[in-house]
């Protein structure tokens, strides 16, 4: 039954929208070792909320919920309890989610979406109204307890390349590390100058993950060492900055 009410909100359109419904935290992290963890979900409006919450493999800025497939809820590995609850205005519900079990990768990181759906309450007067459902994705990592090594010196394991494709010059970054590393902002030091990267840069995926994005204002490919000044996204959902030299 809960499967089938997912597969029917699915169907509902995430268009920006003011939602009542407020969660702590941007990204969530899921320790291997620990048997559960939960996140809040809070009401900030005036009038009590419906709200439901699932698990979808994988995560994609681009893909659409018509593009979320039945198996891409059936095969995720988490129970969320509850799936589907009322809150009432300034309420807070606590959701737990559960590791099933099911074999994931032991020595890298897995990522999922976790979906927060704000059903508005049905309006009095619904022939002038427009009911809109707000659909919300955060980034969900379940990450096992055999990887090596630390989330916030990850970083320290990219290589970051410089090169020149027709007439823009592009930064590369490629992860080695076992984390799903989402870099923020960049900027090329070189010959005394600083060089905005454009938007772009993405979230690589563990062991070989690329992304890249062009350089402003460079017109060459420095023949020295440059400095790269960046920023990623750590645990908590903010932004750290580290600095690495590229030869």
């Amino acid at each position: 039954m809960i499967k089938k009410m997912i597969v029917l909100f699915l169907s509902l359109v995430a268009i920006p929208a003011t939602a009542s419904i407020v969660i702590t935290g941007t990204r969530f992290v899921y320790p291997s070792d620990d048997k559960e963890i939960s996140i809040n979900v809070e009401n900030s409006g005036e009038k009590t909320a419906l709200s439901q919450v699932w698990l979808t493999t994988g995560f994609s800025e681009k893909r659409t919920d018509k593009e979320v497939s039945k198996a891409d809820i059936e095969d995720t590995p988490f129970v969320v309890l509850p799936p589907l609850f009322k809150i009432k205005p300034g309420n807070v519900q606590t959701v737990r989610i559960l590791y099933t079990g099911e074999p994931l990768a032991t020595d890298r990181e897995s990522v999922f979406t976790l979906n927060v759906l704000d059903v508005p309450p049905k309006s009095k007067n619904i022939e002038n109204s427009l009911q809109i459902s707000v659909l919300s994705k955060f980034k969900f990592f379940y990450r096992p307890s055999a990887i090596a090594g630390d989330y916030n010196t990850a970083v320290d394991k990219i290589d970051w390349t410089i090169t020149k494709q027709g007439s823009d010059i592009w930064l590369s970054a490629k992860n080695n590390s076992a984390f799903y590393i989402t870099l923020d902002k960049a900027r090329v030091i070189t010959g005394g100058q600083e060089y905005d990267v454009q938007s772009g840069l993405a979230m690589m995926s563990p062991f070989g993950g690329i992304t890249k994005a062009k350089i402003s204002r460079l017109n060459t490919v420095p023949g020295q060492s440059a400095e790269i000044k960046f920023s990623y996204i750590n645990d908590s959902g903010g932004s750290s900055d580290s600095v690495k030299v590229v030869n």
